[in-house]
């Protein structure tokens, strides 16, 4: 944990190196330390895994009763799960935001149109 507390201090390509060297140790050696230690990265540096990569990194260690990494491992799933949902949501709203401003474009063009039909009307009544 208090690697994982050092990287978050790093300047961002320094954490995306660590981020990186974690990946080749876990994929060298998948032990559960390395594993546990790219889980953390990926929890306290977003652009480590994908939340579904930091999921199937600890869904085996949450099943793992005698683990001595079982709550740790939980707790960062469960963290990584709300960053999940947040971001789904964030996606969400901004897809609505998105709308809404073509929305309020489409009405600015009708009344620019509607406003420029009365004031021809109004020139050809003098």
């Amino acid at each position: 944990m208090n690697y994982a507390g050092e990287v978050v201090g790093l300047p961002l390509d320094r954490q995306q190196t660590a981020c990186e060297q974690a990946k080749a140790h876990f994929a060298a050696y998948p032990s559960d330390y390395s594993r546990m230690t790219l889980a953390m990265l990926a929890t306290v540096i977003p652009d480590c895994l994908s939340p579904d990569g930091s999921l199937g990194l600890l869904r085996s260690m949450t099943i793992k009763a005698n683990s001595p990494y079982r709550g740790l491992a939980m707790i960062l799933r469960q963290l990584t799960q709300q960053r999940q949902a947040t971001e789904k949501a964030l996606a969400a709203s901004n897809q609505e935001a998105e709308t809404l401003r073509q929305k309020l474009k489409a009405l600015t063009r009708i009344e620019t149109q509607l406003n420029q039909v009365k004031d021809r009307e109004l020139q050809n009544l003098n």
